[in-house]
């Protein structure tokens, strides 16, 4: 036992010598004047106060080396594992069962080891501890996994191993590689491989990748992915189907190496809705089993036919070049009313406007609109249906007034009369996915576009719009709103505060690029109004809710715009919660059309959450979040093979040696490795003296009673 200090000793010394030196003369005169004995006493009190004070500021830690004699222990680990009693086909056990092979050698391996410590363990995703005298019984080789690095790690942990033994065919599944574990592993290990060795012929469906978002009428790609193992230059037929008949299908032939082989196929959804599609590979005879042919997905198929009702306040060629371009639109019903007097529409009543997937308002509300259409189309949008608002020299400014918070921008002040405007894009415009295809098809609007009328009215914005376009009058950039979109909560509008985009139609392709910005402007914007509402851009989802762990994870994702448009050119990241806090990091790779895809190493059987958080430019497009869970489905029977290299890497890196199948030789090894002889253990404690309770209530106590001392005999 020793006793250590932060200072040096001398320093100490000194210090408490001049502690002595201050008690004493504090205390050499009183006032009052006190008796010998009592200036004694306060003097002892202070030097002894100062004194505990500067050993506990020296850090004084007190420590005690411990030797202590331990006999050799040995640990026993058994793989406990499916592998090691895999059914056949039928059902049936195979002939010359591994299980039966394993009990046999365990007493042969307690007579090596008789009169020594034995401690036993059974192992496969976990490690439990087993009655050494009873190895045999205790085994039921129903373990969905094997980890030997985590076996080895739990055997180490055991106080004082000598060596190892491990008796297992090699195979792990999870978990760190066994063969990087023993290049530090402190003991021997003496392994015993049991196993089959045969692989065994299989064809699997693996992978299905497909859009998790598809449209009516628009074909639908599948790519799915075949491992195959004993069946080269076979011929297979992989068969797409969704319950009600075989969609597509494709024939190909093996190659004559195992691996895995890709297909295509598709089809073209017909009717909206979730539909599942399965994916079929042919049964083959001699397979190992045949429930992993198949694999399904589901699939969200959207109608993308909408209804649009189209409602002006009168006849104009804004109107004309609007309804023209909706009709060009085959996936557009469009239903057009025509203001001719109050409640009174050349066309018929108005619909409800409810009903619909669009509103579109060119120059509505006019003088002629009744207050109660206005009412249910302001009600129609507060509810979530989308509207675009086109002002037109037709619009009667007060009506609108009553649209209220329905639009992005309601008129403030209203002054007659309209002033000649060009199209400038504003920084928000630039980035906007209702904007991009404008912005695309012309590079400078306001230079290369008609000029626009723009009311003389001031507009004022709501707080959550984004003005995407202002004006440009005389050469002057005004901060107006000339194009301005919202998006609150389930409802999107956007309103166009300018009248002519009819010039931009009519203009001759050679001379101007007006007619490709018309059905751009017009095109993007109904895209992000009708974009569904709950439909996330970004979607990104493991290939399944569930994961064999001897599978790499994979995730595939789509991004998509606020117009609902494939974004192929973003960052997806995918970040996993592991347990104990950690995360593990992926970076999707885009597969084209909006698609991405990636794969992270196996992980331990769990539940995990994941957060995917798609990027473009620095800007973020939107995150996903979800989770998924890694089960012992099939993964003990996706590779059954023992591996007796393995084995004898691990053998021979520790230090130890590879047992025969009887486990004769196991005792003469541990001796002429001196791994009998007893251990001495030297433990090591140490005690922080200043950390100490006791001594820091007992300083406490002595200033509290030179205190008291000093009080009861009013020194000052």
């Amino acid at each position: 036992m020793s006793l250590t200090l932060a200072w040096s000793p001398l320093l100490l010394v000194l210090l408490l010598a001049a502690a002595g030196v201050g008690a004493w003369w504090a205390y050499r005169r009183t006032v009052p004047a006190l008796a010998v004995q009592h200036r004694l006493l306060l003097a002892g009190l202070r030097f002894v106060t100062l004194a505990l004070l500067l050993f506990l500021l020296a850090q004084p830690v007190l420590r005690s080396v411990v030797e202590t004699e331990h006999p050799p222990v040995v640990v026993v680990l058994v793989d406990d594992s499916r592998s090691l009693d895999l059914p056949a086909p039928d059902g049936a056990v195979f002939a010359g069962s591994v299980p039966d092979a394993v009990r046999a050698v365990m007493p042969r391996i307690s007579s090596e080891l008789e009169g020594l410590d034995v401690r036993a363990f059974r192992f496969g995703d976990d490690v439990r501890a087993i009655d050494p005298s009873a190895t045999a019984d205790s085994l039921t080789f129903d373990r969905p996994r094997t980890d030997l690095s985590r076996a080895l790690d739990e055997a180490h942990a055991v106080e004082a191993p000598a060596a190892v033994v491990l008796v297992s065919d090699g195979r792990y599944n999870t978990g760190r590689n066994p063969a990087l574990r023993a290049d530090r592993y402190p003991v021997p290990v003496f392994t015993l491989t049991v196993g089959d060795t045969t692989r065994h012929r299989d064809v699997i469906a693996a992978r299905l990748l497909t859009n998790e978002l598809a449209y009516r009428n628009v074909e639908l790609p599948f790519d799915v992915g075949l491992r195959h193992f004993g069946f080269p230059g076979a011929t297979v037929q992989v068969t797409l189907s969704d319950g009600t008949g075989v969609l597509d299908r494709a024939v190909l032939e093996l190659p004559s190496s195992d691996g895995e082989t890709s297909v295509s196929l598709q089809t073209t959804p017909k009717d909206p809705g979730i539909v599942r599609y399965t994916v079929a590979v042919t049964r083959l005879d001699g397979e190992r089993t045949w429930s992993n042919n198949e694999v399904s997905v589901g699939v969200r198929v959207v109608d993308s036919r909408r209804r649009v009702l189209l409602v002006a306040s009168a006849p104009s060629p804004d109107l004309s070049s609007i309804r023209s371009h909706l009709e060009s639109d085959p996936d557009l019903s469009i239903e057009q009313r025509t203001q001719k007097a109050p409640g009174e529409y050349y066309e018929g009543a108005l619909p409800d406007p409810a009903t619909m997937d669009l509103l579109v308002l060119v120059g509505f509300p006019g003088r002629e609109a009744s207050a109660d259409d206005v009412s249910r189309i302001r009600g129609a949008a507060q509810e979530g249906t989308p509207l675009l608002y086109l002002l037109d020299r037709t619009s009667d400014l007060r009506a609108a007034q009553s649209l209220g918070d329905a639009l992005p921008a309601s008129p403030r002040a209203i002054r007659p009369g309209f002033t000649e405007t060009t199209f400038v894009p504003t920084a928000a415009g630039r980035r906007h996915p209702s904007t991009l295809e404008l912005l695309e098809s012309v590079r400078d609007p306001a230079a290369r576009l008609a000029p626009l009328d723009a009311s003389n009215a001031e507009w004022i914005v709501t707080p959550d719009a984004e003005v995407l376009a202002s004006p440009r009058i005389r050469g002057i950039d005004l901060p107006d709103p000339l194009l301005a979109v919202r998006r609150r909560g389930a409802s999107r509008s956007a309103v166009v505060l300018a009248s002519g985009l009819w010039r931009w139609r009519i203009a001759p392709e050679s001379v101007d690029e007006g007619p490709a910005a018309h059905a751009a402007l017009l095109d993007g914007l109904l895209r992000w109004l009708s974009a569904p509402e709950d439909d996330r851009p970004v979607r990104v989802r493991p290939v399944s809710r569930s994961f064999d762990g001897s599978d790499p994870v994979r995730f595939v994702g789509q991004v998509y715009d606020d117009a609902a448009q494939p974004v192929s050119d973003a960052v997806v990241e995918v970040r996993i919660a592991l347990p104990g806090g950690e995360e593990r990091s992926l970076d999707l790779q885009p597969l084209g059309t909006g698609r991405y895809s990636g794969v992270v190493a196996t992980l331990e059987e769990g539940s995990y959450d994941y957060t995917a958080v798609a990027t473009r430019e620095g800007a973020v497009l939107g995150e996903d979040r979800g989770s998924f869970a890694v089960e012992p489905l099939t993964i003990e029977y996706l590779d059954t093979r023992a591996d007796p290299a393995l084995m004898a890497v691990v053998a021979q890196r520790t230090g130890g040696a590879v047992l025969p199948a009887s486990a004769d030789g196991l005792r003469r090894g541990l001796e002429d490795r001196g791994l009998l002889e007893p251990r001495v253990l030297t433990s090591e404690s140490t005690l922080r003296l200043w950390h100490i309770a006791p001594l820091l209530a007992a300083l406490l106590v002595l200033l509290t009673l030179e205190w008291f001392l000093r009080k009861r005999r009013g020194l000052v």
